[in-house]
């Protein structure tokens, strides 16, 4: 632990891992699952706020404002039934201080064209999420977290994306669960130490025990750049998450994964990063890159931190590529 970071508790016991949130979306025509686990019971859609659509011209379908529904439900889109979908189901887990709300355009894109999508909040984030005692927030009990929601779904195995802090914890479930891993994707991070201010910026937060506005204002910044404001109080409500929750998901976003964890990891691994990201310099991409000859690189131009948000027809296109082909052929590393 860095110093002078505070302690947010004791080690966790194998009794204290929770279920997480997952909001299941299917493409049209699919048929629910016979059954979910209490924490993806299915909701409606055609009701509730319009999802935030991205900085495109990307227009996403009416959701269910999930921040504002009662209990631990999720939403599922329910189109006209017809086919059933064949595709390996796609998980996505979302960045620190972020709401998970932030994959609905990319999300739209893959149900439209035939994958069931699955939004899962890490522990904690969710509104309705109340942490059993003993529970640590690192990114192994995270992973398990996730996990054992995938299994009580009986998902097999799944395409696993997990974006900035999302993305160590992906790596985390890879590298220890690669029975559920079918490919592993990283989106705007490889494993690298933090950025200087970064570190500084949380550990200050970390002891004054809140996140601020100026840190909040500075971090929304950077990930997202120019918002509307709707968008702009969408997004932001990651930082609405308990301190309890935010400090130590932060700390365990600033350590990152052991050293020796992404040699490990068995499954082909996609990095999908936008070409102005600052969060990770392009030689930190290239190198973890060109380390394993399974790790492959996207780089989507006009795009930064939040490539997902940013182009989600163009991430969409990448992923499908990857997924789709043998060795996942995509843009050469000399394009970031």
């Amino acid at each position: 632990m860095p110093e002078h970071a505070p302690d947010f508790g004791s080690d966790a016991d194998d009794g204290a891992i929770p279920m997480v949130h997952v909001d299941v979306l299917r493409p049209a025509g699919t048929v629910p699952s016979a059954q979910l686990s209490d924490s993806m019971a299915e909701v409606p859609t055609a009701a509730g706020p319009p999802a935030p659509t991205g900085s495109g011209s990307h227009d996403a379908p009416r959701a269910t404002d999930t921040a504002a529904a009662d209990g631990p439900s999720s939403f599922v889109e329910q189109p006209p039934a017809g086919r059933r979908a064949k595709l390996t189901p796609v998980v996505l887990l979302h960045g620190w201080a972020s709401d998970p709300l932030y994959w609905r355009p990319l999300a739209d894109v893959l149900t439209a064209r035939g994958s069931e999508v699955w939004i899962c909040s890490l522990p904690g984030y969710h509104v309705s999420d109340e942490l059993p005692a003993g529970f640590r927030w690192t990114l192994e009990t995270a992973a398990a977290a996730v996990v054992g929601s995938m299994r009580a779904q009986a998902a097999g195995r799944v395409h696993l994306v997990g974006h900035s802090l999302g993305g160590s914890v992906a790596l985390t479930i890879a590298a220890n669960f690669p029975d559920v891993v079918e490919t592993l994707t990283l989106v705007g991070m490889v494993p690298a130490p933090p950025n200087e201010n970064f570190r500084s910026m949380l550990l200050h937060q970390l002891t004054q025990g809140f996140v601020d506005d100026d840190t909040k204002n500075r971090c929304m910044d950077a990930w997202y750049g120019t918002l509307s404001p709707d968008d702009r109080r969408l997004l932001s409500r990651g930082f609405e998450v308990p301190f309890s929750v935010l400090g130590p998901s932060g700390l365990a976003a600033m350590e990152g994964v052991p050293a020796d964890l992404p040699a490990r990891v068995q499954a082909p691994l996609l990095v999908l990063v936008g070409t102005g990201d600052k969060v990770r310099t392009p030689d930190q991409v290239r190198d973890f890159v060109s380390a394993a000859p399974s790790r492959r690189l996207a780089a989507i131009p006009e795009s930064g931190h939040s490539v997902h948000w940013e182009q989600p027809a163009a991430c969409a296109a990448a992923l499908v590529e990857f997924w789709s082909q043998s060795g996942a052929a995509t843009r050469k590393m000399s394009d970031i």
